[in-house]
């Protein structure tokens, strides 16, 4: 029995507590006050989701309340004499953050969303599956029977009678009997390979011959191997004598040509000997040096005294651009003259501190007199008012003076500084033509050193020119490095001669070298030839050996298939008696999982078709349909029937909108009863659905007085004022300003 269902931010409830009893307890309200979100937050509360939650038609975010961040769930419920307590907390953008499960005082599982739900499937019975269609009939969902298609509805109660399994274990046998089959015909079809098996003893043999063909070839191999090795050793030094010989021939060759060179070279003989020809070209080298230094000096000595030249005349130009003025005596006038100024300001300025201060103390004394009671402040003597006002004008008459005095020192003042700042501009100009005058000065000092410099320069170029004179004698450089030239061809016959017998030397060594080395181009042909025979002796076995292997490996791949088929041959035989046995077992067990299908079907049947002729008699008001059942159409599947004059016809097509309602609220109620009967709960959210007043009536007064002893806890929720008189447990009455997005309020309890 569920005893309490407690609501925190859920929805619209800001905070609500329902307590329930045995019998129907009923919630009515308008539509939005909250009647569905409290059946909704029950069933959250049993198995952490409800229908609506299920099908992603809301997010578990949507279920907090507007406003808040954590929503709160709290179940009190019994069971078989047990006391049980499920809290459930929903914080948002985080989910179920925490759920707990009590017995007693003790918890039993806690924080897992997920064991506390196993836990709670363990003490009901009863699956979230189970609950939703067998229990709780959500809002607009009573006719879900109906609502599944036609030649569905035996699938879906045999998934609420957890029948289902064998129907899927059913197919499953089914499947391995005909792999089996297929199995067991595949055995039979590997006989047919028995001849193909008599050819392995002769597939082994070929593999032995072609083996032994295989080492005799790699014997021979290795042989002939060791033979190309020794004629290709024998062809290298061949090969480097050869490369010797063919560069010692190339030498000799050159030092013939050579010394055919030489010889030519040395058919004129000097008229002066070596030591001779050497003495003059080391005086005519000396001479070149000394000269091309002189001539070198001479330049940069020439190049100075250009510059020093063209400093002379820039230095001339510069001074005859400054004209000379004497600006001394002006000067010292001028600032005699801006002395004489700057006395006067002062004394000006002195004059105006003096008159303002004056005034400062005149009109301090104003003040005195005119707050003095009897005596002078100055003097202390007996003061009268008149006396006070003569004495205060006649000080007025002297400021105002004083005031005359003060404007005309001012603008004594300024004449003179305009005075004192013309002298001083003046005497800026004259100070910058004295700089002028002094900058004349250095130039012209500075020209006589340029004169006396541009003197020592031509000096010293007359000076060199004499020497250069001296040593050339009347010869220019050019004339003596031709002599040079002449002197030194001639000394390369002497150098000639020498390189004469160098060569003559070098080609006798060549000559000895050449004949020591072994060389001959007729055995090099023939080691050549040898080497190639070799090579294509050992090709072609390779060659025959690389098809042997291929041989070999393909009839070790046929043998290798051979002896797989022959086990499988063997294998299969012996598989064919027990793939026989397992056939005729699983099509054994097939056929009593059919039967035991058929006998709950017909269980399932005969006991809910028992609940709704009785439940039928209670809930229906009228006497035109006297009965009610669950019936079995031509295809197997479950089809709801109306008994009228004894005969039985479909409620689909034929009913109208309120018995169509009523046949599905009754069907609702037996199943409960059938497949819940050890929970005795039965959730009906707006039942009355295409119901009329009376029948609204009848099942008002069918839920208070017909379910007695039958089941033990209803909950109505409704829309409709008379199903308050269905209440036999708890009446709540629910209402919430919902354009202000109020909270949920009960209104009668």
């Amino acid at each position: 029995m569920i005893k309490r269902l407690e609501l925190e931010n859920w929805r619209s409830h800001a905070r609500t507590v329902f307590d329930f009893k045995k019998g129907t307890n009923v919630i009515v309200g308008r539509m939005g006050a909250g009647k569905s979100s409290a059946m909704d937050a029950l069933c959250y509360a049993l198995y952490g989701t409800y229908p609506s939650l299920q099908q992603k038609k809301l997010k578990l975010d949507d279920v907090i309340r507007y406003g808040e961040n954590k929503a709160k769930v709290l179940l009190l419920f019994e069971k078989d004499g047990d006391e049980y307590q499920i809290k459930r907390i929903i914080e948002r953008g985080k989910g179920n953050t925490y759920s707990e499960l009590k017995k007693g005082s003790t918890i039993i599982e806690a924080p897992q969303t997920k064991r506390v739900t196993e836990n709670i499937v363990k003490i009901l019975g009863m699956s979230y599956d189970m609950f939703t269609k067998a229990v709780y009939s959500e809002q607009n969902n009573l006719e879900y029977f109906l609502d599944i298609p036609k030649g569905k509805r035996r699938e879906k109660i045999d998934e609420l009678l957890n029948i289902n399994k064998f129907e899927v274990a059913r197919k499953n046998l089914n499947v391995l009997i005909r792999n089996l089959k297929v199995k067991k015909e595949s055995r039979r079809e590997l006989e047919k390979y028995s001849e193909d098996l008599e050819k392995i003893p002769k597939i082994k043999n070929e593999i032995m011959e072609l083996k032994n063909r295989f080492e005799q070839n790699e014997k021979q191999i290795s042989e002939l191997q060791l033979k190309l090795n020794e004629h290709k050793k024998k062809q290298e030094e061949i090969s480097l004598n050869r490369e010797l010989y063919e560069r010692l021939k190339d030498a000799i060759s050159n030092k013939q040509g050579a010394l055919e060179a030489i010889r030519e070279r040395l058919r004129e003989k000097p008229e002066k000997s070596e030591e001779e020809l050497r003495k003059e070209v080391q005086e005519v080298e000396e001479a070149v040096k000394q000269l091309e230094e002189l001539k070198a000096e001479l330049k940069g000595k020439m190049e100075v005294r250009k510059k020093a030249e063209l400093k002379k005349f820039e230095l001339k130009s510069e001074i005859e651009r400054i004209p000379s003025i004497d600006v001394d005596a002006e000067l010292e006038e001028l600032k005699k003259e801006i002395s004489v100024v700057e006395k006067e300001i002062a004394e000006l300025e002195s004059s105006y501190v003096l008159l303002s201060k004056e005034n400062s103390e005149l009109e301090e004394n104003i003040q005195k007199l005119m707050h003095a009671e009897e005596k002078c402040p100055v003097c202390g003597a007996e003061l009268s008012v008149e006396k006070a006002n003569e004495l205060a004008k006649e000080k007025r008459k002297r400021i105002e003076e004083n005031e005359g005095r003060l404007k005309e020192i001012k603008v004594k003042i300024e004449v003179a500084k305009d005075k004192r700042k013309s002298l001083e501009k003046k005497v800026n100009d004259l100070e910058q033509e004295r700089r002028r005058q002094d900058k004349k000065e250095l130039l012209v000092k500075q020209l006589a050193e340029a004169e006396e410099e541009l003197s020592g320069y031509e000096t010293e170029i007359q000076k060199l020119k004499q020497e250069f004179n001296v040593i050339s004698k009347g010869r220019g450089i050019e004339e003596l490095k031709e002599r040079r030239e002449s002197l030194v061809k001639a000394l390369e016959f002497y150098e000639n001669q020498k390189m004469l017998i160098k060569t003559e030397n070098e080609l006798r060594q060549l000559n000895d070298e050449l004949k020591k080395v072994k060389y001959s181009k007729e055995v090099e042909e023939e080691v050549y030839n040898k080497i190639k025979e070799l090579e294509t002796k050992l090709t072609a076995l390779n060659v025959e050996n690389s098809s042997l292997v291929k041989q070999i490996e393909d009839r070790k791949e046929m043998l290798q298939e051979l002896e797989k088929i022959r086990k499988e041959v063997e294998k299969g035989r012996e598989e064919l008696s027990f793939l026989d046995e397992m056939i005729e077992s699983f099509d054994i067990l097939s056929n009593v999982l059919s039967k035991t299908q058929g006998i709950i079907r017909e269980k399932f049947t005969n006991e809910t078709n028992e609940a709704l002729k009785h439940f039928w008699k209670k809930i229906y008001p009228y006497a035109d349909f006297t009965s009610l059942r669950l019936g079995i159409d031509d295809a197997g599947d479950y089809i709801l029937q109306l008994e009228r004059n004894g005969e039985w016809i479909n409620v689909e097509g034929i009913s109208s909108g309120g018995e169509r309602t009523t046949a599905c609220l009754c069907l609702r109620i037996a199943l409960a009863s059938v497949l819940a009967g050890n929970l005795s709960w039965l959730v009906l959210d707006e039942p009355t659905h295409n119901l009329d007043r009376q029948a609204i009536r009848e099942l008002a007064q069918t839920l208070r007085e017909g379910f007695s002893g039958l089941v033990e806890q209803i909950f109505v929720i409704t829309h409709e004022e008379e199903l308050k008189e269905a209440a036999t447990a708890s009446l709540y009455m629910l209402d919430r300003d919902k354009e202000e997005n109020g909270a949920t309020k009960i209104l009668l309890d």
